[in-house]
């Protein structure tokens, strides 16, 4: 950047003022290159999610059930349907936080799934009562 005008002093100014901004441009893409070069130095992976196998229990009304099926377990080690007359007893159950999430979902349905940071979901429900394990996760529905 130059400008060309009749009197010396002032293009010899003009000269030293472009050098000086030139010379503060320079450090300023120095310093945003070292930046962006430091933030993306800082990302960590996540690390992979354990898939789990589960198979629907119960699904009436945004209360789901699901039974891990293994070979990783996770749940309450055991509880007694009482919604059921014959009152079957589960190994491995837990209350889905997020049925809204999941899907049209049957009971009987196999599903993999991983475990994710608490999130309740607002879904209508029917107002009735329905025992569920103590357990609580919410959950991702994963492709096979």
């Amino acid at each position: 950047m130059f400008c060309l005008c009749a009197d010396f002093g002032t293009v010899t100014a003009i000269y030293y003022m472009n050098k000086k901004i030139m010379k503060k441009s320079k450090l300023i893409m120095l310093i945003a290159s070292v930046l962006i070069l430091a933030a993306q130095g800082c990302t960590k992976e996540q690390p992979a999610r354990k898939v789990y196998t589960g198979v629907v229990v119960y699904n009436i009304c945004a209360n789901m059930v699901i039974q891990t099926t293994g070979p990783e377990y996770l749940g309450q080690d055991t509880w007694v349907d009482s919604n059921n007359d014959v009152r079957p007893e589960y190994r491995h159950v837990f209350t889905v936080d997020n049925p809204c999430d999941m899907g049209l979902l049957n009971s009987g349905d196999t599903i993999r799934f991983s475990v994710v940071p608490h999130r309740e979901t607002m879904c209508n429900s029917c107002m009735i009562y329905v025992e569920t394990p103590d357990v609580h996760y919410s959950i991702q529905q994963e492709k096979s």
